[in-house]
């Protein structure tokens, strides 16, 4: 083998370890990082478990039956999750849980006279469906 053919093999070979080695090291890197694949299933798990924390609507809902008063005066419907009828708030008479002027501020409801009212102004539906999910969970 002449010493040109040589050096032109030399340099074949030393450009084949080269690649051999930015391979070697970008598989590396590669193992390294979590593949966008698995990020997206990272990020999906997270989700999931936010949301299993997450109280469903009609049990959530229940902290707007207590302490309600404004809620209950700016609400253009209300409803009761132990009777299950629905009606204007201005038909609220009574009042319960007093702060320090002595005005109530849970409302008892206008037909049974229980303190499961809620409004339409705390954002949950005001139907009888959903009040219906209520009365289940919390009596």
């Amino acid at each position: 083998m002449s010493e040109e053919e040589y050096l032109r093999m030399k340099g074949i070979l030393d450009n084949i370890a080269r690649q051999q080695k930015i391979l070697a090291e970008n598989q590396a890197k590669a193992l390294a990082r979590p593949h966008s694949s698995e990020k997206t299933i990272a990020t999906q798990l997270r989700r999931i478990q936010s949301r299993m924390r997450m109280k469903p609507d009609h049990i959530a809902a229940h902290k707007h039956s207590s302490g309600h008063r404004d809620e209950i005066k700016n609400s253009g419907v209300c409803g009761c999750f132990y009777c299950l009828e629905i009606y204007n708030p201005i038909e609220i008479l009574d009042w319960v849980d007093e702060d320090e002027r002595g005005v109530g501020q849970c409302a008892l409801c206008a037909r049974c006279g229980i303190d499961a009212v809620i409004g339409s102004a705390s954002g949950y539906p005001i139907t009888k469906e959903f009040l219906q999910k209520m009365r289940e969970y919390w009596f």
